[in-house]
């Protein structure tokens, strides 16, 4: 199965977005996108397509949870194309887009190998996150072959710490020599209880006895307690008479009271306070009245006394406006006196420069040489031109020259350089030597590992123990295998184990029988006591004899002499009878009065006889495991027998293995080693010789004796020599090339200047004729002059503007004068003689004076009319006043103000005790609980204060009594119940049971708890070791390429191997037969060999089962760029078999795939900008 596309309908900060996935074959699919462009999401988008939403959906940010949708297309292992559409729904999520119909998950799940969503992550999808995990769990184990194999296939890291959590949960509930674990806490819990229970026995007469007496402490304690309560309910009724006499006696006070003042009327509690409020605002109000008839008297006189000219305030607006500008005028009228003198300084410094400028000329003439701007910007650009034109000219010129003499030297250069040979035979040579790298030190430094490695495997022979010989037969030596020495290891662990377990069991019953017949020997000590086999055998003696005296008294035969010999001799058939019945009848006296004694001395004598049973058993067990840890033993020593070998246990014997394993992969790479060693020195002889034949041939000196370094040397300096006089010649050709192109570009430029000159001249004549002068004038003398003529056309034009000015100033001075005129003639005629500005001054001095006047009289008469309607308020107010006067003196009943204050204070007595007598109503109502107040009042008058207050003397003093008493009953019941638990009883040897039970179901809880936990740790490694023994050959060949590859030849593979105990591991081995454990390796290497277990799992899955997505999320992060391009690599082999989409964020990885894949395997897709 492959996905052909994806669709981002909306989902998370998608909208419409497809991806195509489709193509040729299944691909490379790189996911591009840079931070924050949604690769997470999409990569999500994925797992919701074939898996749905979930409860929780991290990407619907943008879009409600309703609206979500992502489709898809995949490609079926049959070659059918399935469209699908997921919502977030919780039924009919999943739609087929070609039908429109709901599309049911297992079908999907029947195409994705009936995995779950978490199990599909795991196999067939790895991030970094994943990848380091992984590392560090193969790293944990110690680069086990099982579980590094497990965990990279499977996906699931963690099986280390599975199998770690299984142990540790097994040691905390079971051990053989633990403490505290809870099994074996519990099995002592257990016994110490049943121990307890044993010494719980006592006498059930004096049990009964004691209960009976706390039974009758019982009832007189609850009989004192019902006295006490009916004492405290008639206390409480007493009591609360008693305190409601006062209340009787206020209440009668109060409303005699109470009938005084029924006439007084009822007044609001705030009467005083307004009345007092009102009284004060009527004197306010009646001051304020005569104040503000006073005001405006006064106010009217001074309105009598303010007079003013009503045509001069008429006209003020005109007058200020007039008397602003006297100043403006007087300023003018001086101002202009200065600028007449000025006009005729600048008329006379212009006729001064005109003079110097051409003698004779006249304003009018010179009129005549005025130049318009553009006209003077032409000049003054022809002028600059004119300059920079001379100056490339000559610049041209130089340049010419010294090019020209350039390339005459750099021609003799040339010419005197010899002619460079072919070196292209000595280059293929020099290549060939450079694949060798450096020959020589690898020759050495393989003699030398050669010589080492034979040493050390030699050393690690002498040193390996229980068996001698030489390296070649230690290789055809047939070392037992590590499954059969892990079998026998179990089987003699388990039987040990089982050994110990037998002998505690033993040494755990011989002390238990030890204890209990010491038990039984102290009880028995003094008397014998008998069993209930015994009264049973007393009384069948005492029938049998029975039988006999009747037999011989009613029927007349003879005594039973079987009877007569079981009793003492001597006595006759009556005297044996009697001593029958007394033995009986003792016996069961015995067994009456020593109850408890003889109770433990059977329970005693049973467990002494199941303790020896048990003990037979146990060390019949014991005799059987010995039996067969000797057949163990015996087969162990016979499969190493034709190995010449005694045997250690085999433990010791997997680690030996382990060892003499090494050392044969040792004489392996030794002979390797040499291998490579011989090739070596054939290489550098053939070396040695091609280079000096091609030296040789190029007429290169080469000495008789130069080895394989002066040769290489000496081939490098000749060809660095070659390629410098190479590169001199074509220095010096380029150079002369150049000096050409630069000389007919000089020459060129010197043509143009000309050119350009003469059109300058021919354009700069008739821009100077207009002033008088001839085309040879120079540019530098025709600007003085244009700067002359300006000097004199500007004070001409500053002579002109102060003319100007005056004329001005004159016609302002006469408008201003008929204004004046006409203002003064119509409201001040007597001011007409005065000269136009000293009119307006005192015109305006009299306009003061008038609007002073005005204004005050504006504002008095403004004070007037607020006075006026204040004093209107005042006389409203002052009538309100009085009207709620009049109003409280009707709700007092009284037409006199004078009387209110008496009144209020009657009202307010009448207030207070209508109050007291309320709250005493309340109270007598809170002490009557419930009862009628009527008949509670009543009952209280019968009452005489002095006999109620001794009866309730009384009744405290009873009460106290019976306190005492009850006190005195709980005490002994509390020690007699303590005396009754101090000698246990029924009750005690019940709880102990009880708890006794209840641990033993704990127990039971915990042994099955422990079982399962064994059985799964048995289960997982056996799961484990089977899976490696399927996978160890398919998946580790096909990692073995990838990790190649993705190392770039640094290793040369993966292969199973033994560690020191004789336990498979991975090993990565180097091109020189080198291995390195995976704790040996770098973090880089460590993370390469992970992920191509990864993909050799997947291989090999891909191989049963079909192709399937392979899921990559930025695993390279840590990668450098030649790891991470060998690792791509690696995954483009993979996808020609399967479809592999690697999502990322470094634009680099691209660019990497892009230049390392093929790029019809390689397909990238961008998700943000480009």
């Amino acid at each position: 199965m492959r996905i052909e596309t994806l669709k981002l309908t909306a989902f998370g900060p998608f909208c419409d977005k497809t991806i195509d996935f489709s193509g040729n074959g299944h691909g490379l699919h790189i996911v591009f996108g840079p931070n924050e462009a949604g690769k997470s999401t999409a990569l999500r988008a994925i797992l919701a397509l074939l898996y749905g939403f979930g409860h929780k959906v991290e990407d619907a940010w943008l879009h409600d949870y309703n609206q979500l949708e992502v489709g898809g297309a995949l490609r079926l292992p049959d070659g059918n194309r399935l469209a699908l559409t997921r919502y977030k729904r919780r039924k009919n999520d999943l739609i087929d887009a070609g039908t429109g119909r709901p599309y049911s998950q297992s079908d999907l799940d029947a195409n994705l190998g009936r995995m779950d969503r978490q199990a599909f992550e795991h196999a067939f999808g790895i991030s970094h996150t994943a990848l380091r995990q992984g590392v560090e769990s193969v790293l944990a184990a110690g680069g086990e072959l099982g579980q590094a194999l497990f965990a990279a296939t499977s996906g699931l890291n963690t099986l280390k710490q599975v199998m770690t959590h299984l142990d540790a949960r097994q040691d905390q509930l079971f051990a053989p020599r633990a403490q505290k674990a809870a099994i074996n806490a519990g099995i002592a819990e257990l016994e110490k209880l049943h121990k307890e229970l044993r010494d719980t026995s006592a006498s059930q007469n004096k049990w009964k006895i004691m209960q009976a007496r706390l039974d009758e402490l019982r009832n007189s304690e609850a009989r004192t307690a019902d006295r006490l309560q009916a004492l405290s309910l008639e206390i409480g009724v007493l009591s609360r008479h008693r305190d409601a006499l006062k209340y009787v006696t206020r209440q009668s006070q109060l409303q005699q009271d109470l009938a005084a003042l029924d006439a007084v009327p009822d007044l609001a509690a705030d009467f005083a306070e307004r009345r007092v409020a009102a009284q004060a605002k009527i004197q306010a109000g009646a001051q304020a009245e005569q104040d503000s008839v006073r005001q405006l008297a006064e106010l009217d006189l001074k309105l009598n006394s303010l007079t003013y000219n009503e045509q001069i305030i008429g006209q003020a607006k005109v007058i200020e406006d007039l008397a602003r500008e006297v100043s403006v005028h007087t300023k003018a009228l001086a101002d202009s006196r200065t600028l007449r003198a000025e006009m005729h300084r600048h008329k006379e410094s212009a006729q001064q420069a005109m003079s110097l400028l051409r003698p004779g000329l006249t304003v009018e003439e010179i009129e005549a040489l005025r130049l318009s701007t553009p006209e003077k910007a032409r000049i003054q650009r022809l002028g600059a031109r004119h300059a920079k034109l001379e100056e490339a000219l000559d610049i041209a010129a130089k340049a010419l020259q010294t090019t020209q003499t350039q390339l005459g030297k750099t021609r003799a250069k040339l010419d005197a350089l010899e002619l460079p040979r072919d070196t292209q035979a000595l280059e293929d040579c020099l290549e060939r030597a450079a694949e060798q790298g450096k020959i020589e030190e690898r020759l050495a430094h393989a003699e030398a590992e050669l010589a080492a490695a034979q040493e050390q495997a030699e050393v690690d022979l002498a040193a390996l123990g229980l068996w001698s010989g030489s390296l070649k037969a230690l290789e055809e030596l047939a070392v037992p295998g590590a499954e059969t020495m892990r079998g026998f290891e179990s089987d003699l662990s388990e039987v040990d184990q089982r050994s110990a377990e037998i002998e505690k069991e033993i040494a755990r019953l011989h002390g238990q029988l030890a204890e209990h017949q010491k038990t039984l020997a102290e009880l028995t000590r003094a008397r014998q006591l008998p069993s209930l086999e015994d009264l049973a055998a007393h009384r069948a003696l005492r029938d049998r004899g029975w039988r006999s005296v009747r037999a011989v008294w009613l029927e007349g035969g003879e005594a039973d002499q079987g009877f007569m010999q079981s009793l003492p001799p001597g006595l006759d058939l009556a005297g044996a009878y009697e001593s029958a019945v007394s033995m009986a009848d003792g016996t069961a006296d015995t067994l009456r009065t020593d109850a408890e004694a003889v109770t433990r001395v059977q329970t005693l004598k049973t467990a002494i006889r199941d303790l020896s049973t048990g003990l037979a058993a146990t060390q019949e067990r014991q005799r059987l495991q010995e039996e067969r840890r000797a057949a163990l033993w015996t087969a162990w020593r016979q499969l190493w027998a034709p190995l010449g070998i005694e045997p250690l246990k085999p433990r010791d014997m997997a680690a030996w293995a382990g060892r003499a394993g090494e050392i044969r992969r040792k004489a392996a790479e030794c002979r390797v080693k040499k291998m490579a060693a011989a090739q070596l020195r054939t290489d550098l002889a053939r070396v040695c010789a091609d280079l000096s034949a091609r030296l040789q041939a190029m007429g290169v000196s080469v000495p008789g004796n130069a080895g394989y370094a002066a040769l290489l040397e000496l081939a490098k300096r000749t060809r660095r020599n070659n390629d410098l006089l190479c590169k001199q010649r074509q220095d010096l050709q380029a150079l002369i090339g150049a000096c050409e192109l630069e000389i007919e570009d000089n020459q060129e430029k010197r043509a143009a200047a000309e050119r350009t000159i003469g059109t300058w001249a021919r354009e700069w004549a008739p821009a100077v004729a207009k002033l008088g002068l001839d085309a040879g004038a120079k540019h530098e003398d025709v600007n003085d002059f244009v700067l002359a003529l300006d000097q004199v056309f500007g004070e001409l034009e500053k002579a002109r503007e102060k003319q100007q000015r005056i004329a001005g100033i004159q016609y302002n001075h006469e408008r201003y004068t008929r204004q004046a005129r006409d203002v003064v003639d119509k409201i001040a005629p007597d001011l007409k003689p005065l000269e136009a500005t000293q009119a307006v001054v005192e015109l305006y001095q009299r306009l003061s004076r008038d609007m002073g006047q005005y204004n005050d009289r504006k504002l008095l008469e403004e004070q007037r009319r607020k006075t006026s309607a204040a004093l209107s308020q005042t006389r409203q107010n002052l009538a309100a006043e009085r009207e709620k006067l009049r109003l409280l003196c009707a709700d007092a009943q009284t037409e006199q103000p004078d009387l209110l204050p008496e009144i209020e204070k009657k009202a307010a007595l009448k207030s207070r005790r209508l109050s007291d007598l309320d709250a005493a109503i309340e109270r007598l109502s809170e002490l009557a609980s419930g009862q009628d107040l009527n008949s509670f009042i009543e009952q209280v008058k019968a009452h005489d204060p002095d006999v109620l207050m001794a009866r309730l003397g009384r009744l405290e003093d009873e009460k106290k009594a019976l306190y005492q008493e009850q006190k005195q009953l709980v005490e002994h019941i509390a020690l007699q119940r303590k005396e009754l638990e101090a000698i246990g009883g029924r009750s005690l040897a019940a709880a102990i049971a009880e708890k006794a039970e209840g641990l033993i179901g704990q127990i039971q809880s915990d042994v099955e708890h422990y079982i399962t936990l064994k059985l799964s740790s048995v289960v997982l490694a056996k799961a484990i070791e089977r899976y490696r023994q399927i996978n160890q050959s398919p998946v580790l060949e096909a990692a073995s390429r990838y990790f190649k590859a993705m190392t770039g030849g640094a290793f040369a593979g993966l292969r199973a191997d033994y560690d020191e105990k004789g336990d498979p591991v991975i090993k990565a081995y180097r091109p020189d037969g080198h291995a390195l454990m995976v704790q040996e390796m770098s973090d880089g290497s460590r993370d390469q060999l992970f992920l191509s277990l990864r993909l050799g799992g997947l291989d090999k899955y891909v191989g049963l089962n079909g192709p399937m997505p392979f899921i990559v999320d930025d695993v390279l992060v840590h990668f450098d760029d030649a790891r991470s391009a060998a690792a791509l690599t690696a995954m483009a082999g993979l996808a020609e078999k399967t479809q592999i989409i690697f999502f990322t964020h470094h634009r680099h990885l691209v660019e990497l795939a892009k230049a390392s894949v093929e790029e019809k395997i390689l397909k990238v897709h961008y998700l943000g900008p480009l």
